[in-house]
């Protein structure tokens, strides 16, 4: 098991001060990162300067002996927001089945005039009123890695793994629209419409949805997803 810890070093080197920045933890803690610019950033309990990976941190990347890689989360120093009242607004949660055949283009249409889809790229966008917003995030993992021996190929990028079930979830509050799959945020669009249940485009099947009249947080978006989830396995 790894913690990390704060280490203050004086003018010439010299450590002069440490303080623990993790101690009890059931899950090793890895590759701790300071984020740019934030060396002047004041001390408190909302200041953000420090993250690290929390989890199985079995080896950098996916391969034939480490199948898993590094199962982790994203942890910070600093306590963030959190709002767990639900907002005036709408919900959509979809459990959604993809084609990996017909994986690209658009997949699902809502009657406000929004499209979700996938592009070429594999990186999922939604579409308002003819706008295009693209994620940056692949729709896909990095599964297709667990058929080599070490974390290089020869210079050749493998092909993303298509996901098969997920469940996708938007809310709108009169702000913003915001886009989460499988619980983790993906988008979020200034966007002062509401969001109604959808209708398939493309490939995708659409196994269940519901929609409410409220805009849920993300800890009742978790919560309510993981019996779908099971139900999808």
């Amino acid at each position: 098991m790894h913690e990390i810890w704060k280490y203050t070093l004086d003018d010439a080197g010299k450590v002069v001060a440490s303080e623990a920045i993790t101690k009890n933890s059931k899950k090793t803690n890895a590759r701790p990162f300071v984020i740019e610019g934030t060396q002047n950033a004041k001390d408190g309990a909302d200041r953000l300067r420090l993250t690290w990976m929390n989890g199985d941190y079995y080896y950098w990347i996916v391969n034939t002996t480490y199948k898993q890689a590094y199962p982790t989360s994203i942890m910070a120093e600093c306590a963030m927001p959190v709002n767990e009242t639900n907002a005036e607004g709408t919900t959509i949660s979809i459990d959604l089945a993809m084609n990996a055949s017909n994986y690209t283009g658009d997949q699902l249409k809502f009657n406000n005039d929004i499209v979700w889809g996938v592009n070429s790229k594999q990186y999922s966008y939604v579409r308002i009123n003819g706008k295009e917003y693209t994620s940056q995030n692949v729709l896909g993992t990095a599964d297709s890695w667990q058929t080599e021996n070490t974390g290089t190929t020869g210079g050749t990028w493998l092909s993303k793994t298509k996901l098969g079930k997920f469940n996708l979830t938007m809310t709108a509050d009169g702000k913003y629209l915001t886009i989460y799959r499988n619980g983790i945020i993906d988008q979020k669009i200034e966007y002062a419409g509401s969001v109604s249940k959808a209708k398939t485009a493309g490939g995708a099947t659409i196994e269940a949805q519901e929609l409410s009249a409220n805009a849920a947080t993300q800890s009742s978006i978790k919560n309510n997803m993981r019996a779908s989830l099971d139900k999808l396995d």
